[in-house]
């Protein structure tokens, strides 16, 4: 029985269509990964918004949480407004 010249080409069209759609697969994947990472970051920026509004009501000068930070002034004084803390 001779051998189909064809089958190299079918198996080549399932090779293609198998890593398309691991490559599907793998997007999917990563856009979980990355939504993930931006729930974890908007935690963190509320957890911090939260600890820089503490650190104020306990009497910690601007310019220490500044510093601690690691953000601008102007960005620590919006953070505290926002937390209900208004300027002297």
């Amino acid at each position: 029985m001779p051998r189909d010249p064809l089958a190299p080409i079918a198996k080549a069209v399932d090779e293609l269509a198998a890593a398309k759609a691991n490559i599907d697969e793998a997007q999917d994947h990563a856009r979980a990964l990355i939504a993930d990472a931006r729930q974890r970051e908007r935690t963190a920026r509320a957890t911090l918004h939260t600890r820089i509004v503490e650190a104020a009501h306990a009497g910690v000068r601007q310019v220490d949480i500044v510093q601690a930070a690691g953000m601008t002034r102007e960005a620590i004084r919006r953070i505290l407004r926002a937390g209900g803390i208004e300027p002297d």
